[in-house]
């Protein structure tokens, strides 16, 4: 970093940046050898992106590359998605040397303002934005502390790439969440704070884009600030990014669409087996907004449904929930439908907890070789197919002619008292495996009838 504002320093102040140099132990020959080649430099266009490009690499906000660039696949990510709603000022809470905002001042000659808790960070903003004659208002800032402040000023568009693995203080949070009205837990991680210094930050017409790991959307710390941000209907949409997204990560990355007033409806977009090549983020926002269908995974659902039928906020799982939800055959009259519902209650019954300690069910966290599994996240929520990623742990069914796993999944998802309890006090009700079958269909066909699917 420090080599950074060196450079650009140089193209900007020559006289400045040659103190800068000196004081790094260069000495007088390489001083003047600098100051006549940044003579040549500053006339020459991009120079200042090269410098932070060749310097801080290309990959976004990380271990390897502190602060994302123009060029970062995180940036253009964000000043793409943005791009579609942008009009006059963008704000960036975690604007690090400025990456996101200054592609979009270029893209959409727009005014720029951001902060960050970095001082380095923020002069190679300001130095970068002079070069590229783009007139921006960087300042150095806990930007957590000040969103909960009432002289926080409030913008249309709101962009952020929050850093990863970095704690964020608890008394900010907690802070931020009573600025709701809200007396809930917000675990002390940059990724969960952001989205509500976020929604701090917006006015009644805004748009926010917030870049964050899987953290917020699955982690049991998260559950309360994920039903916050249903409840006041703040979530336009979510979409789960390609593995490997981040070239300088392996942390697996989201993006949140949200609105400054509340919105009918949230859509879940997963994108995760999209090449990166092909995430088209802005063509994605703008066919959802304007009703039309969208060609790639994904569903649009209330919030008042994700709140109540999804403990995870995963476009993956959400997609994978609904279609378990699909029935194996469609049915289509109304007294077939009756019929399936018809359901005799089983004379016994068992628990998921029993089931494992009786060596009917191994729990792990390792994923099985063989057998019928399902995955489980948080000890609440199973999955079924169970392609999930890494964080989930793994039911797996020894005795395959004893249980069918979409059943088990079922049991456990749709056992409404355990939202604040293991999924281990789970009941199961003992039948052979062609009533479970039976029992599956007949949940479909109830579901698809509440929701109107088959009309």
């Amino acid at each position: 970093m420090q080599a950074t504002l060196a450079g650009l320093t140089l193209l900007a102040d020559p006289d400045q940046g040659a103190d800068l140099v000196r004081q790094a132990g260069a000495s007088p020959a390489q001083v003047a050898d600098l100051l006549d080649n940044s003579v040549t430099a500053a006339a020459t266009p991009g120079v200042a992106t090269l410098i932070v490009d060749m310097l801080l690499g290309v990959g976004g906000r990380g271990f390897y590359s502190q602060f994302g660039t123009t060029q970062s696949a995180s940036s253009r990510l964000l000043a793409e998605a943005a791009g579609t709603t942008v009009t006059d000022t963008v704000f960036d809470p975690a604007c690090g040397i400025g990456g996101t905002l200054l592609a979009l001042a270029r893209a959409h000659d727009v005014a720029i303002v951001g902060a960050d808790i970095a001082p380095t960070a923020v002069d190679v903003a300001k130095l970068q934005a002079r070069l590229l004659g783009v007139t921006a208002d960087f300042r150095c800032r806990d930007s957590l502390a000040h969103a909960a402040s009432s002289s926080r000023r409030q913008y249309r568009t709101v962009v952020v790439e929050a850093p990863l693995n970095q704690q964020a203080d608890t008394g900010h949070c907690q802070n931020l969440a009573r600025s709701f009205d809200e007396n809930i837990m917000v675990p002390a991680r940059a990724h969960e704070a952001f989205l509500l210094c976020t929604l701090r930050h917006l006015t009644s017409d805004g748009y926010g884009y917030v870049l964050t790991s899987f953290s917020p959307g699955v982690s049991h710390q998260s559950a309360e600030l994920r039903r916050l941000l249903l409840r006041r209907r703040q979530v336009e949409a979510i979409i789960q990014l390609p593995e490997k997204f981040l070239a300088y990560s392996h942390v697996n990355t989201l993006l949140w669409v949200l609105r400054g007033s509340p919105t009918a409806a949230t859509a879940v977009i997963d994108a995760s087996n999209i090449p990166k090549s092909k995430l088209h983020v802005a063509d994605w926002l703008t066919t959802l907004r304007a009703g039309q269908p969208l060609r790639v995974p994904h569903a649009v659902l209330t919030p008042a449904t994700l709140l109540s039928d999804h403990d995870v906020l995963l476009p993956r799982v959400v997609m994978q929930t609904l279609r378990m939800m699909k029935p194996d055959s469609v049915i289509t009259t109304p007294q077939a439908a009756e019929h399936e519902l018809t359901i005799p209650a089983a004379k016994v019954h068992t628990t998921i907890g029993r089931l494992i300690s009786e060596g009917g069910l191994t729990y792990s966290d390792h994923k099985p070789l063989t057998g019928e599994y399902l995955a489980v996240l948080n000890d609440r929520h199973a999955i079924y197919p169970p392609d999930v990623f890494g964080q989930a742990k793994y039911l797996r069914i020894v005795d395959p002619y004893r249980f069918n796993p979409q059943f088990l999944a079922m049991c456990i998802n749709n056992s409404r008292e355990l939202r604040r309890h293991d999924f281990r006090q789970a009941t199961v009700p003992l039948c052979g495996l062609a009533e479970q079958r039976r029992i599956i269909r007949s949940v479909h066909s109830m579901t698809r009838r509440l929701l109107g699917a088959g009309e």
